[in-house]
C-alpha cells in the first residue's frame, strides 16, 4: 500500500503528520502520517510511515528515494490535498534550516487552499486565504513568506484594515488579543502564539 491508498480510506477533513522531534501527540482516530524519523512515535501499529529511511532504522511503509530535490514532508503534503486541517507534531526545534523549510513547505501547501489551516503543536498556526475567527488571550506575532493583504478586527490591540504585510517583515511582531478577533488574509499567513489557547470557530 502507498500513502495515497492509505489516505483514501478516510473521509475526515483533518490529518496528523508526525516528525522526529520530541512532542506530545494526542490520541486520534483519523489518518496519521509518520515522516521518516517521526516513526519512532508510532504506537499500536496505527498510521502510515514514509520517507527515505535516512533517520529511521526500521523499514517504513513507503520508501522514498534518498537522492531527490524535495523533502519527505514535502512529498507527504503533496498527497494530502483532500484535507483542509493539518496537525503537525515533531517539526519544531532541532536544525533551524529544517524548521524554516518545514514552515515554507506548509506555506506552499496552503497557497492552493482556501479557509484551511495547519497547526504546529499550538505554537505556530498557518492559515490559507480566507476569513477566520480566532480566540486568544495573549501576545502573538504574524509573519508570511509572500506579501499578503490582511485585516485584523475585534478584541485586538493593533487592528488592521486590508493592509499589506511584507514577507519576513517585523510589521506583524507582538500584537495582543483579548478574546475573539477576526483575521482575513489573501495568502498564507503564520501566527506565532505565546500560549496554547487557540480556538477555531
Amino acid at each position: 500500500m502507498d500513502v495515497f491508498k492509505y489516505l483514501s480510506q478516510f473521509s475526515t477533513n483533518s490529518v496528523q503528520l508526525i516528525g522526529p522531534m520530541p512532542c506530545e501527540i494526542p490520541n486520534t482516530s483519523g489518518p496519521i502520517l509518520y515522516i521518516d524519523g517521526g516513526t519512532k512515535h508510532k504506537k499500536d501499529g496505527l498510521g502510515f510511515s514514509l520517507g527515505d529511511n535516512d533517520s529511521h532504522q526500521e523499514k517504513l511503509d513507503q520508501i522514498l528515494p534518498k537522492e531527490k530535490d524535495y523533502s519527505d514532508l514535502s512529498y507527504a503534503l503533496s498527497q494530502c490535498h483532500q484535507f483542509n486541517e493539518l496537525y503537525l507534531y515533531g517539526f519544531l526545534g532541532g536544525r533551524k534550516d529544517h524548521e524554516l523549510i518545514n514552515l515554507g513547505e506548509v506555506s506552499h501547501f496552503l497557497n492552493h487552499k482556501t479557509n484551511s489551516f495547519a497547526h504546529f503543536e499550538g505554537q505556530i498556526l498557518a492559515y490559507a486565504k480566507g476569513e477566520y475567527e480566532i480566540t486568544h488571550n495573549n501576545t502573538f506575532s504574524l509573519f508570511c513568506f509572500n506579501e499578503t493583504k490582511i485585516t485584523l478586527s475585534g478584541k485586538i490591540k493593533y487592528p488592521l484594515s486590508e493592509k499589506p504585510l511584507k514577507a519576513h517583515s517585523s510589521h506583524g511582531l507582538s500584537n495582543e488579543a483579548q478574546g475573539k478577533f477576526g483575521l482575513k488574509t489573501e495568502r498564507p499567513i503564520f501566527l506565532q502564539a505565546w500560549s496554547k489557547t487557540w480556538i477555531y470557530v
